[in-house]
């Protein structure tokens, strides 16, 4: 960032030095001008137009993050606390999950089903872990990392160092979990296995560290060096080239005053760095806005009530819902519960209601394939969009899956063997 924005500076510095008249051109009758440069001013240009670039690059990420955390935000929906954990929010959600957010006070939240699906032990060894997470505020180091690496573009190294600071946060959260007692190696292992278990996916690198095998992970030395002979060159020619950079300027273009204003020369660059980022947002909000809206995320009841309505397969009514329903609800649910969360369910776009008679039948807007499909889409996009390349690496790791060995050798570990 200091490189790209001395670039920058030192090129607006060497245009302002030059006073002289520049080269003119006379087309129909019009007498236009355009910047007489030296070797030098033009390499210094060429370094400030890649400090920009850098920096418009920074901002647009810093925005999408800044989008990203408050769309996460919004979805959330807090439903209470953890009775013996009051700074632990539970969110209702019908997959296990437990995460940090918040980047100057992070908040740990867990998911309705992660309180249900873990043990007494087990679930404090997640929150141990979480805890570990809001000390360190790790969701701003994570966020600045994201913003980094995405920006500074021309500096291979730090996607492959980002990549490794966000396993190593986690085999450090997880070492914490383990110090804080809670049922030790045997409680964390447990629990990784039961989020493994209902698709949450587990890292191979955690596996191996709860079973004291070392990380196979090797430094990028290659891109490191890459990385610190590019800021180099950069800085080296961005001294060597302000010294005797010299550009000579007037816009005197009719519209324009004839006195020489060469800091014009250097705010041009600002169309060409944000060029290519203003069309790609362009073709990306009118993508968007062909895409059908994602569907909202189900809460348990909402889940329940939606997977009777698609067993179903024709309009119903609130009654028989609850009668279907009610034969495995321990107790059984009133009347009121059923036909308040079915018409939110109609707010949400995913039943329609019509009436019939005294009564309303309900259908799903969607089936269950498309609802999948199209949920699946989103909270992808979501995940990418919060996480980036973090995202795609544990992508790439859930999809090849724990081998056997592991899944046995962490079972045993859980039992205490």
């Amino acid at each position: 960032m200091a490189a790209s924005a001395a670039a920058v500076a030192a090129a607006i510095a060497s245009v302002h030095r030059a006073s002289a008249v520049a080269d003119r051109l006379d087309v129909v009758g019009l007498r236009f001008s355009y910047p007489r440069l030296n070797a030098a001013a033009w390499i210094l240009l060429g370094l400030a137009l890649l400090g920009g670039c850098a920096l418009a690059f920074l901002t647009r990420a810093l925005l999408r993050q800044r989008r990203a955390y408050r769309r996460l935000l919004a979805r959330l929906e807090v439903v209470g606390r953890l009775r013996e954990r009051p700074d632990v929010h539970v969110i209702a959600d019908p997959r296990p999950q437990a995460f940090c957010a918040g980047y100057l006070r992070p908040t740990v939240y867990v998911s309705q089903a992660t309180v249900r699906l873990l043990a007494p032990d087990q679930l404090e060894a997640v929150l141990a872990h979480e805890r570990h997470h809001r000390r360190m505020r790790d969701p701003l180091r994570f966020a600045l990392g994201r913003i980094l690496s995405q920006g500074l573009f021309f500096v291979p190294a730090l996607r492959a160092l980002f990549a490794r600071y966000a396993d190593l946060a986690e085999l450090r959260a997880d070492a914490a979990a383990v110090r804080a007692g809670a049922g030790g190696r045997a409680a964390l292992a447990s629990a990784l296995l039961a989020f493994d278990a209902s698709g949450g996916g587990v890292s191979p690198e955690r596996v191996d560290s709860l079973l004291g095998l070392p990380a196979a992970w090797r430094h990028p030395r290659g891109r490191v060096a890459m990385s610190l002979g590019a800021l180099a060159i950069l800085l080296t020619l961005t001294l060597a080239a302000s010294r005797t950079a010299s550009a000579q300027a007037t816009f005197n273009l009719p519209v324009l005053s004839s006195q020489p204003c060469l800091a014009l020369l250097a705010l041009l660059l600002c169309p060409c760095n944000y060029a290519a980022s203003a069309a790609r947002v362009i073709l990306v909000r009118v993508a968007r806005s062909r895409t059908p809206k994602p569907p909202p995320a189900l809460h348990e009841l909402e889940a329940e009530i939606m997977e009777e309505v698609w067993r179903q397969g024709e309009p119903t009514t609130v009654k028989l819902v609850m009668d279907a329903l009610n034969r495995k609800a321990k107790p059984p649910r009133a009347y009121t519960t059923y036909m308040t969360v079915m018409r939110r369910l109609n707010d949400k776009g995913l039943l329609t209601r019509r009436r019939s008679g005294r009564s309303d039948t309900y259908e799903a807007a969607l089936t269950r394939e498309q609802y999948q499909d199209r949920r699946a889409g989103a909270e992808v996009r979501d995940l990418v969009d919060q996480f980036g390349d973090a995202a795609l690496a544990h992508f790439a790791r859930s999809l090849s899956g724990l081998d056997p060995a592991q899944q046995r050798r962490l079972r045993r570990l859980a039992s205490g063997e």
